[in-house]
């Protein structure tokens, strides 16, 4: 499963209010779960840099599951 990042302008409601977050895709699309656990994160506070280190840590986690089926 090769993955891709790239950020993302997720629309959050009706008024138009938005955000960027790194989204992780994959052949399939992306991966809601981690989808909506880098929203949380981005509305705690953490920093761009942050998200993409746990976006980083999940691809390599992805990788290594691939290549050790």
């Amino acid at each position: 499963m090769s993955t891709v990042t790239v950020i993302a302008k997720i629309i959050t409601d009706n008024t138009g209010s938005w955000v960027n977050v790194p989204v992780i895709l994959t052949a399939n699309g992306d991966i809601p779960l981690i989808t909506d656990y880098l929203l949380v994160l981005t509305a705690q506070g953490k920093s761009r840099s942050s998200l993409l280190s746990y976006v980083r840590a999940i691809k390599l986690f992805l990788d290594y599951m691939e290549a050790n089926k």
